[in-house]
């Protein structure tokens, strides 16, 4: 392909193939593979057509040069923007409540969270003398 445009996922961002060419020869550049980096930006050069054609020209030159090239990157905040809608549903709600313990083996508990066994005071359960629970 030589773009994907990504407006029917919801984004506002197309990738053009010569984008993806040029960050190929980036990676190539970096790993010392010269000769394939001067390949893809040849590639990228013909097969440029649709959107903006860059400086791939420049970047023939400095692979030339034996120069790193600085890969392509995606505008901030173009590839991922929710729509107000969608925005509005992450607001938290509370659908279950604050959780109350209904049954415990220990006596005048009132934890109501998840945790493992804690450590008693000793003689904690033995019934009070006095008859309040």
């Amino acid at each position: 392909n030589a773009v994907i445009d990504y407006r029917q996922l919801g984004l506002r961002y197309k990738l053009y193939y010569w984008q993806i060419l040029y960050n190929t020869a980036a990676a190539y550049c970096r790993m010392g593979q010269w000769e394939s980096a001067m390949d893809k930006l040849v590639s990228a050069t013909q097969d440029r057509g649709q959107g903006r054609g860059g400086n791939i020209e420049v970047a023939l030159k400095s692979v030339e040069r034996r120069e790193i090239l600085d890969p392509l990157l995606v505008p901030v905040g173009l590839v991922f923007r929710p729509r107000k809608q969608e925005i509005e549903q992450l607001r938290q709600r509370d659908f279950l409540g604050k959780a109350k313990v209904i049954s415990s083996m220990i006596p005048n508990d009132d934890f109501g969270g998840f945790e493992p066994l804690r450590q008693q005071k000793p003689g904690f359960y033995e019934p009070k003398t006095d008859g309040v629970q």
